[in-house]
């Protein structure tokens, strides 16, 4: 199907193809080129999770809860009282659950962090659907102001990965 358009190039009419411009527009769609829905769910969580992991469970929801071994949440809960994670080598797996603030207003939703002179490596969050927080994710030095110029990086932080979490 043909339209007709009221531009003239070159003495010519414009004709564009609206076939053509709907085809286009579906391999755009397609390709991933739209942005997501910001309610977008998270992607599903893997059935297995990493062994030694360890349950927090929705009975721990309304906690703030230190995580110092690799952990996984139940995904039928929502988590309001956020995580700390200070420990290496932790995966914080929450296999679609919602970590939410429900009022909006207070902290952070799942904090890494650990003092200047502790290192602090081979950290993961992922699949985590997070929001509501003053800082959904936050990743910090405690007393980073205070470092002696030259001595930044005598502990350093390596390898602090978030995968497949919406904040």
């Amino acid at each position: 199907m043909e339209q007709r358009t009221g531009h003239r190039t070159g003495g010519r009419r414009l004709r564009v193809r609206m076939g053509a411009a709907v085809a286009a527009l579906a391999v755009v769609v397609a390709a991933g080129c739209v942005p997501p829905s910001a309610e977008r769910a998270v992607d599903p969580a893997p059935p297995i999770v990493d062994p030694g992991s360890q349950l927090i469970g929705c009975d721990q929801a309304a906690d703030r809860v230190v995580v110092t071994a690799s952990a996984h949440l139940d995904p039928a809960c929502t988590y309001t009282g956020g995580f700390e994670i200070s420990t290496s080598r932790v995966v914080l797996d929450c296999r679609g659950a919602q970590v939410e603030d429900p009022e909006g207003d207070s902290g952070v939703g799942i904090l890494v962090t650990a003092p200047t002179t502790v290192e602090l490596s081979d950290v993961t969050v992922r699949n985590c659907f997070v929001k509501g927080f003053l800082n959904n994710v936050r990743v910090s030095r405690e007393g980073f102001k205070s470092l002696v110029q030259g001595s930044e990086y005598d502990a350093p932080f390596t390898n602090i990965t978030i995968e497949n979490t919406h904040l």
